[in-house]
């Protein structure tokens, strides 16, 4: 990139990690072989990938192997405090360094975004800018039973107004076709007591609840 801008302002409880100021969101094809930044650990997982993946969708092309090993290079060049996280085929690293970012985006991973953390509210609540409900209770991943998915349908739908289930897990509630609740489902409610409730409707259903509070920007 020519000019690193930064993509999105996060209103968030902590910095991320309790740590750094910035996530930057790179695409890289395979970057999952960078779970460890070992030149030989990275070869040997590119010949077991690509023998596996030769009968499938062909093998990890010279040029992907080349810009693995230079970003892994990169990353270890880094002489500020870091964290990486990689899904698939996206590599997020985490730092307070903006020149940094700026220097990973100009080697052969692409930048597709930079957030930066906005403390607006005390660690552990969720703030909302208009808030309806006082509490969050996030969801715990895992496969319910078809009873379970059930009775949690019918209290969500006794509750009325009290309660709120987001997007994703009304989506999940609807069709058939989804068997696991990911753990960025909620459910936002004003009584603590409707924790007590969802608990017992199903063990394994609540992760963790926050109180939710109202932020002014």
């Amino acid at each position: 990139m020519s000019t690193l801008q930064i993509s999105k302002i996060e209103d968030r409880d902590d910095l991320y990690f309790g740590q750094y100021s910035y996530q930057s969101r790179f695409w890289l094809p395979e970057a999952s072989c960078l779970r460890e930044l070992d030149h030989n650990k990275i070869d040997h997982i590119i010949a077991w990938r690509s023998s596996w993946l030769q009968t499938r969708r062909g093998m990890i092309t010279d040029e992907i192997k080349q810009k693995l090993h230079t970003v892994c290079d990169q990353l270890l060049a880094l002489e500020n405090s870091y964290k990486k996280v990689i899904y698939t085929n996206y590599v997020y690293i985490y730092t307070d360094s903006f020149a940094d970012i700026a220097e990973l985006s100009n080697g052969p991973m692409t930048l597709r975004s930079v957030s930066k953390a906005n403390i607006t509210h005390p660690k552990h609540t969720i703030g909302l800018k208009n808030p309806r409900h006082n509490y969050r209770t996030y969801i715990r991943s895992h496969k319910p039973t078809p009873e379970q998915t059930q009775s949690l349908t019918s209290f969500i739908s006794a509750a009325g107004d009290d309660i709120r289930p987001s997007p994703g897990l009304k989506d999940f509630l609807k069709n058939n076709r989804y068997v696991w609740m990911q753990d960025h489902h909620f459910i936002d409610h004003n009584e603590m007591s409707m924790a007590t409730a969802l608990a017992l409707i199903n063990p394994k259903l609540i992760r963790k609840t926050m109180p939710i509070v109202k932020v002014n920007n």
